[in-house]
């Protein structure tokens, strides 16, 4: 008789570990987004970013103005801002994600520089 095995869990996944530590983040969309006043009514496009825990598989949803990367690190800091620190964040390699990790690596660099040149100067 044959014995089927379930597959090895990924470390991610099985880690205990608090709510959102370990996400996965997508967009989806193209959604029309209405921005109205008395006068005015506009018709704007936008996308929604899903962020998805990686143990409970709670969603945490977040709009997006546009594709571009600073509109993602927005997100993504409304979304740590409303649910903590997020240790691990996984997704695909989007243009958007590739450049908003490039651009957060680099503020990092320049803030951590700056910072530190202050302090060993006090």
């Amino acid at each position: 008789m044959l014995k089927r095995r379930m597959a090895i869990s990924p470390k991610a996944r099985v880690t205990p570990s608090p709510p959102f530590a370990r996400s996965g983040v997508d967009y989806c969309g193209l959604f029309n987004t209405r921005i109205s006043s008395k006068a005015v009514r506009t018709l704007r496009k936008a996308y929604v970013a899903i962020f998805v825990c990686m143990i409970t598989k709670a969603v945490y949803i977040e709009l997006a103005e546009d594709l571009a990367s600073e509109a993602f690190i927005n997100a993504y800091t409304r979304f740590v801002n409303r649910r903590g620190p997020c240790n691990h964040l996984y997704s695909d390699n989007g243009t958007t994600f590739i450049g908003a990790d490039c651009l957060m690596a680099a503020d990092l660099q320049a803030w951590h520089n700056k910072y530190s040149q202050q302090q060993l100067s006090n």
